[in-house]
């Protein structure tokens, strides 16, 4: 398979050049027809239609519907040959046939479901054909022989006219033109009917209107073309040439480049000017297969539908895609290449000749191919050395061509199978295994070899703005050739770049030049070729499946793809930064009768493209090509949602809900939107709230088992790059089971409220039972506890003083024989009997003071005394009663002056604790006692330089009976109240104790008070007990 783009030396024939397009253009060949297989036996197809979701609906003896996969064949009750169908807003399709008139509408499964409205009419009513169906607003026109049934959505409202003759109609300005021959002309709109009447105008029946824009409409009152503008009836001069005399019009519509096309009984399609000139024919000699043409329909994509007595016939209404084949030239053989000349124009290449195009002279036959004299043989390429002359390559010869002479010029064993423009007067010539350099300036000759004995024939050459040509070997990857500028001899050759170096040259790669640069492709992707040593590929634009491309471009090259099981994809590359490619995919509607695409040539000149194919030849006029459109949203036709015990339509109205069944079978419906006919779209579709990722989807998807939830099905469509369009959704509740359900749960929480309140009650009664237990248990024992602790003060007072007597006598004893002459034994007998006395004196103090704390019956008396009385106080306490000459107690100098108010006796109560447990416990160095003001607060503290106290061990200190480690491990005797009744004078006095100290550092104690300075000379004392504060004169 090869292509090919010669490029014009000269303006072509004035026959060729750019002008008319379309249904106008003497270059155009057979319209490209698709004749749509029908799975039915009926003898004549009326009318079609197609809805606003795109299915296609035709009318014979049944309604029959295809959704893009699959048809359906539809009953209109006890009606036959439908003869019309209408469309309205609502989407659903008017059916009017032999003694039935209805609509369809879609049903519960997402099928068309027939609706009849003969019940609706008079008893008795012979409705008999019903020729025409028009939907206007809420209202819809039946047009019978002799009758016009309006209905209105509730009843019918049915006009009689006069005379027993067949009724035509046609749209007219804003709403309907009845005729009758012979009698006269109505206007019909919404519910009313008026008669209308046009100056000149003969009365006589219309079979057929077209619209030409405003108000002007063209008609034919018994084969004579007219017009009627503003009110007036004209006739045409031209009137088709007599093509409509006796070929019993049926229809015609208005196509978009304003022309007219008219449906004939006996000679097919007539397609005419504004003015009533002839344009074209379309009969057998078109490929038409009947020439019993019924009935035309315009659809929104300007498809032109026709309906004959034996098929359905789909083409162009701008005849944008013509075809080439047996019937106009093209018989032979396949056309394997399609090339430009100036000679002799576009010419298709067969394995027998070349042809070349005639363009046609006729209205009633298409342009065609003849062969040309001289070139009846197999060719490869072509190559044009000026204006008048052509080079052919075949096997074995190379063949030069003008309008006087045809001669052989250079014989070889092998083929000459490509051929190269070089520069002026040279070729690049692929001869056989070799490569060579031709002067074709005159008769052709090899000027040098540039490169011989490849491994295989050439199948491809290219030569890009470097000046770099590019060879590619089918099996063995793709040459580079660096060509150097006249005369500087044999040019530089590469090495060969192998072909499992880049996917691209696996299979059969070809080339083409975009811009000056060289690219390779085939049915994976596009490479961008850059020179150098070794050469090397860079991918560009991936998966567009090109099976051909022209051969080179400036600002854009086609090409066309065709996966498998698609049709052909008509393509535009353009240059885009880097060497990369924008592609555009164009219309390509009405391409698959070309089959394989094996060539393609355009001429920008001409607006026009050629793609030879395995099957015919298209052309197609570029002027009215656009390019495709987006992937439209698919339609979502319903869902089945089946149970063992059920089966349920869902159609596509809103939300649906349905039970939880872990035997459910879910399956939903998707087709592809507007066009049935675009087999490039792909659809892709997932279940959101279940799945992320999309899945291909041919027509159905089935989910099975699906567990409660909010879902929403999705389907896109996938156009032939890929790329995703908008997205249709179906949203689905699967609600839970009873027991998981949203009013089990209310009970399941109703419940347990009760079951918690019937505890709650339970133990409430309960506690309250226990409480009130408890409280008696409480009473008893609070009152045995007061009457033990009024037990224990006095067993305390009573001791106590019994108790000191005793030992104030034994101290006062020990004081006396101290006074008195004893030996040494006796005196150290007597200071441990006076330790002795001191520390059972020290103990009973203890007790006797923690029993008035503990009993609450602590006093403090607030009163004016200077700061340093209380400390000097506590130091002459202890500076005679240290043990040794190792400890001093002294206090901190200078001492505040300052006179405040307090209760002095507590203050030094608590230096002295201090004091005695930093005698005890220090055992050496100097022990301080000092006081000191700062922000608003006075601060006692006393400071020793013993072994210090842990951390762990300060928060306990100031708890009853608590002592430390030292105390246990040293045999320092104390009871561990000391401290605690520091802490209950503090609190009495609203002060704060604590202790700052780090092992082997010593220890300082403190207590801070509010400072409250004393204001003259006589304040008046405050005894303080408890919270009752009393006062009294000094």
């Amino acid at each position: 398979m090869r292509r090919l783009l010669l490029l014009a030396l000269l303006a072509a024939p004035l026959s060729l050049l750019a002008g008319p397009s379309g249904w106008t253009d003497p270059a155009a060949g057979l319209p490209a027809l698709r004749i749509w297989n029908i799975p039915s036996n009926d003898s004549v197809y009326w009318c079609v239609v197609r809805d606003h979701r795109g299915r296609l609906y035709i009318g014979a003896d049944k309604v029959h519907a295809f959704d893009g996969s699959e048809w359906t064949t539809i009953a209109v009750a006890n009606g036959y040959n439908v003869r019309r169908m209408a469309v309205d807003d609502a989407n659903r399709v008017w059916v009017g046939a032999i003694n039935e008139i209805g609509y369809l509408e879609e049903g519960p499964d997402g099928r068309p479901l027939y609706v009849s409205l003969t019940a609706h009419l008079p008893e008795g009513m012979n409705l008999g054909d019903v020729w025409k169906v028009h939907v206007q607003d809420k209202h819809t026109l039946f047009v019978t022989k002799d009758r016009l049934l309006i209905w209105d959505g509730e009843r019918f409202v049915i006009h009689h006219l006069p005379n027993d003759v067949r009724l035509f109609s046609f749209r007219f300005r804003d709403g309907v033109a009845v005729s009758q021959p012979g009698t006269g002309m109505w206007f019909w709109k919404g519910s009313s009917l008026k008669p209308l009447d046009f100056s000149g105008w003969e009365k006589v029946g219309i079979a057929f209107a077209g619209h030409l824009g405003g108000d002007r409409y063209i008609i034919d009152p018994e084969g004579q073309l007219g017009v009627i503008e503003n009110g007036t009836f004209t006739r045409l001069p031209h009137n088709a040439e007599g093509a409509l005399q006796g070929a019993a019009s049926t229809a015609a519509v208005s196509l978009p480049d304003g022309n007219i096309c008219i449906a004939t009984f006996l000679r097919g399609l007539v397609i005419i000017s504004p003015e009533g000139e002839l344009l074209r024919v379309v009969d057998r000699l078109s490929g038409l297969p009947s020439l019993n043409c019924v009935d035309l329909y315009l659809d929104s994509h300007d498809n032109l539908w026709v309906t004959t007595t034996s098929a359905v016939v789909q083409l162009r209404a701008d005849n944008a895609v013509t075809l080439f084949r047996s019937l106009n030239g093209l018989a032979s053989a396949p056309v394997h290449l399609m090339a430009d000349t100036a000679a002799l124009g576009p010419i298709a290449f067969t394995s027998e000749h070349i042809a070349a195009l005639q363009p046609s002279t006729d209205p009633r036959t298409p342009a065609r191919f003849d062969p040309v004299e001289g070139l009846h043989d197999f060719f490869w390429d072509a190559l044009a050395i000026d204006e008048h002359r052509l080079l052919f390559g075949g096997r074995y010869f190379l063949r030069e061509w003008s309008p006087t002479k045809v001669e052989d010029v250079v014989q070889s064993p092998d083929t000459f199978f490509r051929l190269l423009p070089y520069t002026a007067g040279k070729a690049i010539v692929a001869e056989g295994s070799a490569i060579r350099l031709y002067s074709i300036d005159g008769r052709p000759t090899a000027l040098r070899t540039l490169v011989e004995n490849l491994p295989e024939q050439p199948a491809d050459l290219a030569l890009d703005a470097s000046g770099t040509l590019w060879v590619t070997l089918p099996r063995h990857g793709i040459l580079a050739i660096e060509l150097r500028p006249e005369p500087s001899g044999t040019p530089s050759v590469s090495e060969l770049l192998p072909s499992q170096a880049f996917s691209t040259a696996s299979t059969d790669p070809r080339l083409f030049v975009l811009d000056g640069r060289a690219y390779t492709y085939n049915q994976q992707e596009i490479h961008l070729l850059r020179a150098g040593n070794p050469p090397s590929t860079q991918p560009v634009l991936p998966g567009l499946g090109l099976f051909t491309a022209e051969r080179e471009g400036d600002s854009a090259i086609w090409a066309v793809s065709n996966s498998p099981g698609q049709k052909p994809q008509l393509i535009r590359l353009e240059p885009a930064e880097g060497g990369m490619l924008e592609a555009t995919a164009m219309d390509s509607s009405l391409l698959h009768p070309i089959g394989t695409p094996r060539s393609i040539v355009s001429r920008p000149r001409h607006h026009d493209l050629w793609i030879a194919g395995s099957a015919s030849v298209a052309r197609i006029d570029t002027a009215l090509l656009a390019p495709a459109p987006p992937p439209p949203r698919p339609v979502i036709l319903g869902a089945r949602w089946r149970t063992p015990a059920m089966l349920r339509h869902l159609p596509f109205v809103g939300v649906e809900r349905l039970p939880f069944n872990a035997e459910s079978h879910l399956t939903f419906e998707v087709r592809p939107g507007t066009d049935i006919l675009d087999t490039h779209t792909t659809i892709e579709t997932r279940l959101a709230g279940l799945e992320t990722a999309w899945t291909p989807t041919n027509g159905r998807r089935t989910f099975t088992g699906l567990h409660e939830g909010d879902f929403v099905f999705e389907a896109r469509a996938l156009d032939f790059r890929g790329r995703p369009g908008p997205v249709a959704r179906f949203p689905v509740i699967i609600d839970p089971p009873w027991h998981r359900s949203g009013w089990a749960y209310t009970a399941y929480v109703i419940t347990l409220a009760l079951g918690v309140w019937g505890v709650i009650v339970l133990r409430t009664r309960r506690v309250a039972r226990l409480n009130a237990q408890l409280e008696r248990l409480v009473n008893a024992r609070t009152q045995e506890l007061a009457r033990a602790s009024a037990a224990r003060s006095a067993f305390l007072a009573t001791m106590g003083h019994e108790i000191r007597n005793p030992l104030n006598g034994v101290v006062g004893l020990v004081e006396s024989l101290r006074q008195t002459n004893l030996d040494e034994k006796a005196r150290e007998t007597l200071e441990r009997l006076a330790a002795c006395a001191r520390q059972l004196a020290s103990v009973v103090e203890d007790v006797l003071e923690f029993s008035k704390l503990d009993a609450g019956r602590i006093s403090v008396k607030l009163q004016p005394f200077h700061v340093r009385d209380p400390i000097n106080a506590a130091v002459d306490v202890f500076r005679a009663a240290a043990p040794d000459a190792s400890i001093s107690v002294e206090a901190a100098r200078p001492l505040l002056a300052e006179r405040v108010i307090g209760d002095p006796d507590r203050i030094r109560q608590i230096l002295i604790n201090y004091l005695a447990n930093a005698i005890k416990f220090a055992g050496r160095g100097e022990i301080t006692v000092g006081a000191k003001r700062e922000d608003g607060f006075l601060t006692f503290f006393v400071a020793d330089q013993g072994p210090g106290i842990p951390k762990e061990e300060q928060q306990r200190l100031f708890l009853r009976f608590s002592r430390g480690r030292s105390a246990h491990k040293n045999n320092i005797p104390g009871t561990g109240l000391g401290l605690a009744a520091c802490k209950a004078y503090a609190d009495a006095m609203g002060a704060e104790v604590w202790v700052e100290s780090e092992v082997n550092l010593g220890a300082t104690f403190f207590l801070r008070l509010p400072f409250r300075r004393a204001v003259g000379r006589d304040a008046v004392p405050t005894v303080v007990a408890g919270d009752i504060m009393v006062g009294r004169k000094a």
